[in-house]
């Protein structure tokens, strides 16, 4: 419905950012994550293990945080005002 109207930029904007976020999470947080849990169980404690699992959380909080920030594009672009619109008196 906001194809036509300049609102099409945020709807594209947060279609390509999501693409691009879904990507790089494809290539890298996903694998990492089940190479994470993935590590076979052992009495003790691997001190590589416990800082990849840090890092991961770390960027998985990035990565909700950036999809937080996209996913408000098309809400930014529904309550934008179209150039044609008059403001109700």
């Amino acid at each position: 419905m906001n194809w036509r109207t300049r609102r099409r930029r945020l709807v594209l904007v947060g279609f390509v950012a999501f693409m691009l976020l879904n990507l790089v999470s494809w290539f890298y947080i996903f694998p990492e994550y089940l190479a994470i849990v993935g590590t076979a169980y052992g009495d003790t404690v691997d001190a590589e293990l416990v800082a990849r699992g840090a890092e991961w959380r770390r960027l998985a909080a990035v990565r909700w945080v950036i999809a937080a920030i996209i996913g408000l594009a098309p809400v930014v672009a529904v309550v934008q005002r179209s150039s044609g619109e008059r403001e109700a008196t």
